[in-house]
């Protein structure tokens, strides 16, 4: 995947969000990044956005399979209430509120308990 992307990402791989299915892109991102995310995520017990929007086709159908009732809590500079409102409504059955930081991530870190 590093040639793909003209050795522009390092460890950890960070794309760009997809706001279309393009899995197809790069062969095995599906089934190396989406299907373990969503074995991952239904083994969660809290789900923390960082610094993410979450517009993306990838996090709809990551967060999709999330045990319920799973706790959200995002942490942004700014606008944590309409993020943490807008993702909610992607999985009304499977997250519940949780903590909204509009102070970014230096601030939830020195804060967090």
């Amino acid at each position: 995947m590093i040639n793909v992307f003209s050795n522009q990402y390092f460890y950890p791989l960070i794309f760009m969000p997809l706001s279309s299915k393009l899995y197809p892109f790069v062969d095995g991102f599906s089934e190396t990044i989406i299907q373990r995310s969503k074995e991952l995520i239904k083994k969660a017990t809290e789900i923390y956005l960082i610094g993410y929007n979450a517009k993306d086709d990838i996090i709809k159908d990551i967060l999709l399979e999330a045990p319920a009732p799973t706790p959200l809590h995002i942490v942004k500079n700014g606008s944590a209430e309409q993020t943490m409102e807008e993702v909610l409504h992607l999985a009304p059955s499977l997250l519940v509120r949780g903590n909204a930081s509009n102070f970014g991530f230096r601030d939830f870190a020195e804060r967090y308990k």
